[in-house]
């Protein structure tokens, strides 16, 4: 795997914890993302990178607050934009990837074919490259 391809990990696993947070699904709905699990074993200089990104690109409303010479991003939510591209992440999924395709399609919402998608994304310490490809064209 490419060094790319492990900041769209982190992108992902960052929108997709504040896609669950906002539909209610997350198991860690108040802890800050640089404690979430799945980001533990990332070092802070590129988690730090990558969701300042996503907040300068609008992925995720947020900011970064300075302290002496330390400095450290801060995330609220998700915002039309990140979902938006969790959206599409899902559509393109769902036309191209059949060991899920099935299952999305006999989902009713967008919603529940995003929090499955994430769901299925999140069982294994990494998002299946399929899905990371798939994003790469999104991002």
């Amino acid at each position: 795997m490419t060094f790319l391809d492990d900041n769209i990990q982190i992108k992902l696993q960052i929108l997709f914890e504040y896609c669950l947070r906002l539909h209610k699904q997350s198991p860690n709905p108040e802890m800050h993302f640089f404690k979430i699990p799945k980001l533990n074993a990332i070092d802070n200089n590129t988690l730090f990178k990558n969701s300042v990104n996503l907040i300068d690109e609008n992925f995720v409303r947020g900011g970064v607050d300075v302290e002496g010479d330390n400095s450290f991003p801060w995330i609220t939510r998700i915002t039309p934009k990140g979902i938006s591209l969790v959206e599409q992440l899902v559509i393109k999924s769902e036309q191209n990837l059949p060991e899920i395709s099935s299952k999305l399609k006999n989902m009713l919402t967008i919603e529940e074919k995003m929090i499955f998608l994430i769901l299925h994304c999140m069982k294994n310490d990494k998002i299946p490259i399929d899905v990371v490809e798939i994003a790469h064209d999104l991002f």
